[in-house]
């Protein structure tokens, strides 16, 4: 592997782009607060990580063969 000494463009655009979600994920929860209990906000964002999860574990199945 080539050692790099600097981060290229792929890399800082997912940094920022994970930034971002990290950042709108916590203006979400402040919002849905007054609506919704936070125990089944948590268990409706943990449903959702499982199927994004799943969805790419079933692609990069198939990227392996």
């Amino acid at each position: 592997m080539e050692r790099k000494d600097h981060i290229d463009l792929l890399g800082g655009s997912v940094l920022l782009i994970f930034a971002m979600l990290m950042g709108l994920n916590q203006v979400v929860i402040k919002i849905v607060n007054d609506g919704i209990q936070p125990v089944f906000q948590a268990g409706l964002r943990s449903l959702f990580a499982f199927f994004m999860v799943w969805g790419w574990a079933l692609w990069q199945e198939d990227q392996r063969y």
